[in-house]
């Protein structure tokens, strides 16, 4: 009987330990930015990021974006009138490389592909690092 106690907790505790699946429902509900296979949630927010960076307000935002097993890479981005912090972190996705890292870019360009419109980072202190944000919206159909 104690033997059985003992087995359930320690269950217990590293059914608790666990990691937790990234549910999409309450990132949508903290406003971040989601690419799932092309098909954005919370466009707008991104949209006015850019506006705020424009203005030289300071914003912050998070893009995510989930891989084919739908583990998400998060790309957090802050900016601060003329920089913008970035961190790319792909430490959830099982096929990643587990890497948490940080550069300071000089802000977003734009680019019109065949599909949409292609967001990128520029001016970045580390370019290597610069070149992992990668955001594109599907153009509006009229």
């Amino acid at each position: 009987m104690k033997r059985s106690i003992v087995l359930l907790g320690s269950v217990l505790l590293l059914s608790a330990c666990a990691d937790e699946k990234y549910d999409v429902d309450k990132a949508t509900a903290r406003g971040e930015v989601i690419n799932i296979h092309g098909r954005i949630i919370n466009g707008d927010r991104f949209d006015q990021f850019l506006k705020n960076m424009e203005g030289h307000v300071e914003s912050q935002i998070r893009v995510t974006q989930m891989t084919i097993e739908g583990d998400p890479v998060y790309y957090d981005l802050a900016s601060n009138k003329d920089k913008i912090s970035y961190v790319f972190n792909n430490k959830e996705d099982k096929h990643g490389d587990g890497k948490r890292l940080k550069t300071e870019c000089t802000g977003i360009s734009s680019a019109k592909v065949e599909s949409g419109i292609s967001y990128t980072l520029e001016g970045c202190l580390d370019a290597s690092i610069g070149q992992t944000f990668s955001f594109q919206r599907r153009r509006l159909l009229d």
